[in-house]
């Protein structure tokens, strides 16, 4: 009976043909696509691993990818004018064309130890934000960074500039780390979050920042980020990224692990469940209009609606309760060879416990499994052959997911 049960899990963990209110649409990448160009562009630029470049078509279709000359991982992409498009990722890799993407040139950060998303909101203005807390600014295309003194050797994994205030932005990172800057990062601010939570993505919303991030988080502050409060989303998922309608900014789409697709209608007081027809990791939305959703994610998934997505479920009914769910730090840290990962569950069910990098590549899997209650699963953890540096170890049950970070020396 449990193989029997296990089997079925396994089958209903297997990414699902898209629904009828979603497209599937060709991306030319079978890698991770991490990211969208938004604002009011008609044709869209997509990137991701491998580095992996693509435009659409004007009515977001077709997909053409393009040749930047690079094969290092992209995690972030940018275009503050029709002709203006960067992208950046890996190893400080920046590709810059300003001839609307006929031409490309290398406009690389000097740091190449670390990976950076890339936030800016003006045209030749750019900020980096990186994988081990350092923030470099260029304010002439690329051509010279400057290092920042952001007072934080904690990985920061997004950001996002205000519109008309060039020295105004605000980065988050892991650990609930919020910094803000008004003075175009001659000094960097930290923030009370209220979280301990992995914060991935920030994006400013009808005079409102929001940050989305593991566990299901939502933040929201209306003072342009000196107090945050927290939002019920409804879902233990993680959330990787946000999006408004270019049409009405009441609309807002956010997406994350294992398909998860929220929609609000009322400028996020509220979310409901979308259905899109996968259980695979999303990692980039877009908003094009109140009908139009572009969804992008794990193993080149690329997904198009342009009737709202279908249905949309109240998440408070779909989520059960999680209490007597534990799933403490592992130990020891940092982790010199082998560490021990311990899960209690209150119910019997199928877990995952897997370890990604920062750029969400699964690189382990520690168990995989049914799990019941009572005596807690131990198992071991061996890091022999990873890079030293940081990595996120997931749970993933029927109805949790929960993350922690591990440092491997």
């Amino acid at each position: 009976m449990v193989r029997a049960a296990a089997l079925a899990l396994l089958l209903a963990a297997v990414p699902a043909t898209a629904q009828p209110d979603w497209t599937p649409l060709t991306s030319g990448s079978t890698d991770t696509l991490r990211a969208f160009t938004g604002d009011s562009f008609s044709a869209r630029w997509l990137v991701g691993d491998g580095g992996f470049v693509a435009v659409s078509s004007l009515d977001r279709t077709m997909w053409t990818p393009v040749n930047v000359g690079t094969t290092a991982d992209l995690t972030s992409t940018l275009q503050q004018t029709s002709s203006q498009i960067w992208a950046g990722g890996a190893g400080g890799t920046v590709r810059l064309s300003t001839d609307a993407g006929s031409s490309w040139q290398g406009r690389d950060i000097p740091d190449a130890s670390q990976t950076y998303t890339l936030v800016s909101s003006a045209s030749g203005v750019a900020y980096a934000v990186g994988r081990a807390g350092s923030i470099y600014a260029t304010s002439d295309f690329g051509a010279t960074w400057a290092l920042q003194q952001s007072g934080t050797t904690t990985p920061l994994f997004g950001g996002r500039q205000i519109p008309g205030g060039l020295g105004t932005v605000t980065v988050v990172g892991a650990g609930g780390t919020i910094l803000n800057t008004t003075d175009g990062g001659a000094t960097w601010t930290p923030a009370a979050s209220g979280t301990t939570a992995d914060l991935f993505a920030v994006d400013l919303i009808s005079n409102t920042l929001f940050v989305v991030g593991a566990g299901g988080t939502i933040l929201r502050s209306t003072d342009l980020g000196v107090t945050w409060t927290a939002v019920a989303s409804g879902t233990t998922a993680d959330l990787f990224d946000l999006d408004a309608s270019e049409q009405n900014a009441a609309f807002v789409t956010a997406v994350g692990a294992d398909g998860t697709v929220l929609r609000s209608t009322d400028s996020g007081d509220s979310w409901c469940r979308l259905d899109a027809g996968t259980t695979a990791d999303l990692f980039a939305v877009d908003m094009v209009s109140n009908a139009e959703t572009l969804v992008a994610g794990a193993d080149g998934l690329l997904l198009q609606t342009t009737n709202g997505g279908g249905a949309c479920t109240p998440v408070a009914t779909e989520v059960r309760p999680t209490g007597g769910i534990a799933f403490p730090p592992v130990y020891p840290q940092p982790l010199v060879g082998r560490g021990t990962v311990t899960l209690r569950v209150d119910r019997a069910q199928y877990v995952r416990i897997e370890v990604f990098d920062l750029l969400g590549r699964r690189v382990r899997t520690i168990f995989e499994g049914i799990v019941t209650p009572g005596t807690p699963l131990t198992r071991s953890f061996a890091a022999d052959g990873l890079a030293s540096g940081l990595y996120l170890v997931r749970a993933r049950g029927d109805d949790f997911v929960r993350t922690r970070r591990v440092v491997v020396q």
